[in-house]
């Protein structure tokens, strides 16, 4: 028996709009290729599935008639709906698997092992690709305005760079993309490395995809954050006491069991032997990490497939991931990385990520002249909300950030303090320099959003990003 005919048959039967939004024409054999065709032109038309008399009224075509009668008379089993759809999906996910399957093993003896992976990944993406179906109907009964309590903690993600941001707005949500636009050297990347410092202080795990920055950078970013030790003092290993007690203290917090080994540093004042320690003899805390992935060709497969170990590892702990940037993210079309096909691609599928493994995606992106989008104009489509950031002078120590979408709220603006030293920002509101913002530096909302405006370029800027 046909699983599809099935399942067709039990669709027109129960004119179930939950079933039809889960199936596609690809899901069944080629011969019921007319009658799938026909109940989609029915469904189109009317807003409902047909029943077996309603398909036989407006249907004229001589095959699908067949089919039709042919399905009607067939015996089903005594099986729910979705049980059957599911074991459709399965079916086609299989046949799909091996076609794939066969393609790879035929290239495979000519891949290194990243392409080995990477080509693994891919065939489960694509896998995904194939299956995905349209979200499911929901009626009045089904979304529930009172929610149970914790729900909406768990969706929430405060992102740590302006209380008042996060008190007013609720920072970020899971299952949303946010986009951080800035001219090449705007402090974008320090503002999502930022994020990942807060998320880590928070107890929570997040990933840092970086694409230009090495992961020692990043690393050396992050630390200077957590630990409010001088970054340049780090970078250039020019330490005194205080600051080497600060950075190995908050070495030591990464690591379960760790208070001995830190004891013996601040006894011998050995570092490299004191990290050696460390990272040899003691554990990662299991459920609170900073994953870094430097990669200069990183691919939405090679993406896909970090998002997947670390979901499986930390679960709902794994609260926020950074993708820095989206302009140099490898999707497999388009000319080049700045094709604006492969641009807007990138930003649809990190969406699709976001939502995939609930968490808050956050990605930068470069602007032109005028603020706008540089190569893509429709790579704002995809993200829930953007921002541009606007960093002041360093004697200034603030960075401005303005809302140029807000899919569920209105346009924002707020001012956080920046410490250029530790290159921490936030969590204060700072009252915006030269005078633009409200009197108590409190958030504003913003007019003029999304006009083009020339942003005047800063003289003399020593800022360390």
């Amino acid at each position: 028996m046909d699983i599809g005919a099935v399942v067709l048959h039990m669709l027109m039967e129960e004119q179930s709009l939950d079933g039809w939004a889960r199936v596609k024409k690809d899901f069944f054999e080629e011969s019921f290729n007319s009658l799938y065709t026909a109940m989609n032109k029915f469904y189109q038309e009317y807003n409902s599935i047909p029943s077996f008399e309603e398909l036989e009224t407006v249907t004229r075509e001589i095959k699908t008639q067949k089919d039709l009668a042919a399905i009607q008379l067939l015996e089903v089993p005594d099986i729910e709906l979705d049980l059957a759809i599911d074991a459709l999906i399965d079916q086609y996910s299989q046949n799909e698997s091996l076609k794939l399957l066969d393609d790879y093993v035929g290239r495979i003896t000519v891949m290194d092992s990243l392409e080995v992976k990477e080509g693994l990944s891919g065939i489960v993406l694509k896998l995904d690709e194939k299956t995905h179906t349209d979200e499911s109907v929901s009626n009045m009964s089904d979304l529930l305005l009172f929610q149970e309590e914790g729900v909406e903690e768990h969706a929430c993600i405060p992102l740590g760079i302006n209380n008042d941001f996060d008190s007013k707005v609720g920072g970020a949500y899971r299952e949303e993309l946010i986009m951080l636009g800035g001219k090449r050297g705007s402090g974008k990347s320090l503002v999502s490395a930022n994020m990942v410092a807060n998320q880590y202080e928070m107890g929570n795990t997040s990933i840092y995809f970086t694409i230009e920055m090495t992961a020692m950078e990043t690393f050396q970013r992050i630390t200077s954050m957590l630990s409010g030790v001088s970054y340049a003092n780090i970078r250039k290993n020019n330490l005194d006491t205080q600051e080497m007690n600060a950075l190995a203290k908050t070495r030591a917090s990464m690591f379960l069991e760790s208070e001995k080994i830190y004891d013996n540093f601040l006894d011998n004042r050995d570092a490299r032997t004191f990290e050696r320690k460390l990272t040899s003899e003691c554990a990662l805390k299991p459920d609170n990490q900073i994953i870094i992935v430097d990669d200069r060709s990183l691919s939405l497969t090679s993406i896909d497939l970090q998002l997947q170990k670390a979901k499986a590892q930390f679960g709902d702990r794994l609260s926020l991931v950074v993708v820095d940037y989206v302009n140099q993210i490898e999707t497999g079309i388009g000319k080049d990385l700045y094709d604006w096909q492969s641009q807007i691609f990138a930003s649809k599928k990190l969406k699709e990520f976001a939502r995939k493994y609930d968490l808050a995606m956050v990605s930068p992106y470069q602007i032109d002249e005028g603020g706008g989008t540089r190569f893509a104009k429709g790579l704002l489509d995809s993200p829930d909300s953007a921002f541009l950031i606007d960093a002041h002078s360093k004697e200034d120590g603030a960075m401005t950030f303005t809302s140029t979408k807000v899919r569920s709220g209105p346009d924002i603006e707020f001012t956080s303090t920046m410490n250029w030293d530790t290159l921490k920002l936030g969590p204060t509101t700072k009252q915006k320099p030269s005078g633009q913002s409200d009197e108590d530096g409190e958030t504003v909302s913003v007019k003029n959003i999304g006009k083009k405006q020339k942003t005047p370029k800063k003289e003399g800027s020593d800022m360390p990003w």
